[in-house]
């Protein structure tokens, strides 16, 4: 049994709960050299682009405090065209910064859109994705939102529950005390009895109680602070089982504080989301029409060249064209989740190669909607070497971690990483300039022996340094006519 006069200074705790309020958005506002400092802990060189896209977005959050909603308004965001080689961080830029200043973030490829009327996706359907995903980031955040205040309702509940038990703590105990002590974790252990119409929701997300299985109860009652606000004499929307009407005998349960307060806090959660549907498609509205984020990739494959003028193929590019026009200039597109979405602040980046075509190729009224270009540079050895390095997560300390599991410990020299990345920047010159991503490539074939021989070698130290990595490489790559035909094959 507690003694409850331990506990007294806990009370403090249960004060001031009634005045939570939803939590706050995040925080949006940063300056543009607090981007681009974010960003180079991921991203290698590529300063221009940083900075252009820094900017771009920052613009975004000043456009939406200026005073004058008619202003506000005619301010367009600066779409933006990244011109680079594969694997020199376009997508991951982009990526990073959605997540950075809290945007809703899509992700498309050019090449699986048409011209209405052909085989293939409307290019509206970028923006039903992007709602989708608002959806479902304003649902999270949302659902985060709402947990402390369905954890107070579900304390009330209990602490209701506590002073009402004829077993347990009771003598001296006061409603402060009693709430305190749920509160606090203090009394998890202890046993109350509860309604069983309070716990069928939830219980029926967990398991079974005894042989019978317990529906879902689809309740939109408003949650409300009342003792009995959890408990309803109405049929169930939708399962086809009646609750307990209120003229008969209710049924209870014996539950611990601890799963009493887990229980009904997941169905006042729930509760309380349904109330709030509505706000929820305004918020994911608002999201992607004041701060939506749009990646085209691979937008250069949906240029004409100049030899393909006239071909059925070049008239069908130039349709996609024109819509993405339509979209980017701005419009209102109807989705399924949240009705009409207007594009007009969407902040709209197209990237690609540019390898065969040029960006002069892309339809003037396009490109007069592209107005920031950025060309990014191929990665060079000194990229190379910083990737491997200094980039959070990197490569070397992933692959250190992997095999750390199996108790085996790499360790890379100076002069190994300089060697990885000298064989990098040959292989992409020699074979598929594939960015950054000729790292993988390399490090697989340096730790092959290593990671398939791992139970072997646990409690080993391996040093990989230049000599390691020439041995595994040049056997490969250097390896004479018996290794010309091998080399067609690697990635």
């Amino acid at each position: 049994m507690f003694l409850v006069r331990r506990f007294n200074h806990v009370i403090a705790l249960s004060h001031g709960a009634g005045n939570s309020t939803s939590g706050p958005r995040i925080e949006t506002h940063v300056t543009s050299k607090a981007l681009v400092e974010y960003l180079d802990n991921y991203i290698i060189g590529q300063s221009e682009a940083k900075r252009s896209l820094a900017i771009a977005l920052i613009d975004r959050w000043r456009r939406l405090r200026i005073p004058d909603e008619n202003l506000r308004k005619a301010i367009v965001p600066s779409n933006i065209l990244l011109v680079g080689p594969t694997g020199c961080g376009k997508t991951e830029l982009a990526r990073r910064l959605a997540k950075k200043v809290d945007a809703p973030f899509v992700k498309v490829v050019a090449t699986k859109y048409s011209e209405v009327g052909f085989v293939g996706e409307d290019t509206a359907s970028m923006i039903e994705e992007l709602a989708e995903q608002a959806f479902l980031d304003e649902s999270a955040r949302l659902k985060s939102e709402v947990q402390s205040e369905a954890r107070m309702a579900a304390v009330e509940e209990v602490t209701s529950a506590l002073m009402n038990s004829k077993v347990g703590i009771r003598d001296n105990l006061t409603r402060d005390t009693a709430r305190a002590l749920v509160e606090s974790g203090l009394a998890d252990s202890e046993m109350v009895e509860m309604e069983a119409t309070i716990l069928d929701f939830a219980f029926s997300r967990t398991h079974a109680v005894g042989e019978k299985e317990y529906q879902i109860i689809d309740d939109d009652t408003p949650l409300g602070t009342s003792r009995s606000i959890l408990s309803t004499s109405r049929f169930s929307k939708g399962s086809g089982s009646p609750r307990l009407p209120s003229s008969n005998r209710p049924v209870w349960r014996m539950v611990t504080v601890q799963q009493a307060v887990k229980l009904i806090a997941d169905k006042s959660a729930v509760l309380l989301l349904k109330n709030r549907e509505h706000e929820l498609k305004d918020r994911a509205k608002q999201a992607i029409e004041e701060r939506g984020i749009v990646f085209i990739d691979e937008f250069d494959k949906m240029i004409s060249d100049a030899s393909e003028e006239g071909s059925s193929f070049n008239q069908k590019r130039k349709g996609v064209e024109k819509e993405l026009l339509t979209l980017i200039e701005g419009t209102s597109v109807p989705t399924k989740k949240l009705g009409n979405i207007n594009t007009d602040h969407i902040v709209f980046i197209c990237a690609g190669a540019f390898s065969s075509v040029s960006p002069k190729q892309i339809m003037p009224e396009l490109q007069g909607r592209l107005p920031i270009r950025c060309t990014m540079k191929a990665l060079t050895e000194a990229d190379f070497i910083n990737i491997l390095e200094t980039v959070e997560y990197s490569l070397l300390k992933t692959q250190r971690e992997l095999l750390m599991v199996d108790n085996v410990e790499i360790d890379f020299t100076k002069c190994g990483v300089q060697e990885i990345a000298k064989y990098a920047v040959e292989m992409n010159r020699e074979l598929v300039n594939t960015g950054a991503r000729r790292l993988t490539t390399i490090m697989s074939i340096v730790l092959e022996e290593i990671k398939f021989n791992a139970t072997d070698l646990v409690g080993s130290k391996i040093v990989i340094d230049k000599d390691f990595v020439s041995r595994r490489l040049d056997g490969v790559f250097k390896g004479g006519d018996n290794h010309t035909e091998l080399r067609k094959f690697v990635l």
